[in-house]
């Protein structure tokens, strides 16, 4: 997937079409590079944009772990804490999704929206009702390659994935974000917040 995205992005401004327009086209990583210099020589692909396009093609070189918010520094809400406590945790975290667990992050139950826990909040639900309305977590290992990470967070369409060790706990998060920030740089740096921010309201 991440392939055929870099390829598309070379071959679209070159009048090529896309990857799977051209047929039976497999692309290799050094051909992708080839046609990057030469789109970048030719006008159709900025400098900054050739850039994007070489560190996609090294995210596989990296792992999750290296990029994660470690777990010691991930808020969350837990269903082991009433109410006011979890309001409590949402106002000094400004992020638009949370964990929420059951005792602890090795016990995560899903991702919740703030604005559905304002709602249940507001409504005088109790924490019981939390479980119901959060998505469901998408786990990955911490030695997972970045772009096999990438591909992850776009087939689940969800913008946050939690890494796990060789024995099932939880090891730190990781955000769309964070996997952009490798790409492109910080991308609306908030000055002095935790990585973390990454949760933040994106849609």
């Amino acid at each position: 997937w991440l392939m055929n995205t870099i390829a598309d992005a070379i071959t679209r401004p070159l009048g090529l079409g896309s990857v799977q327009e051209l047929e039976q086209t497999r692309v290799t990583a050094d051909e992708l590079r080839l046609m990057a210099a030469q789109a970048a020589t030719d006008g159709a692909l900025t400098p900054t944009g050739r850039g994007v396009v070489l560190a996609g093609l090294t995210l596989g070189d990296r792992r999750a772990k290296e990029i994660m918010v470690p777990r010691t520094r991930v808020a969350y809400l837990d269903l082991a804490w009433d109410m006011d406590r979890n309001r409590q945790v949402m106002n000094e975290h400004l992020y638009s999704r949370l964990p929420l667990c059951d005792g602890g992050l090795d016990h995560v139950v899903g991702v919740l929206h703030t604005k559905e826990f304002l709602s249940a909040y507001n409504e005088q639900g109790d924490t019981s009702c939390l479980s119901l309305i959060a998505r469901p977590p998408v786990f990955t290992t911490e030695n997972a390659p970045l772009d096999k990470l990438l591909a992850l967070l776009h087939d689940k369409r969800t913008q946050f994935v939690f890494l796990v060790d060789e024995y099932g706990g939880v090891e730190g998060i990781v955000t769309l974000k964070d996997v952009m920030d490798e790409l492109v740089g910080e991308i609306g740096g908030e000055g002095g917040a935790p990585k973390v921010e990454t949760t933040r309201a994106a849609g």
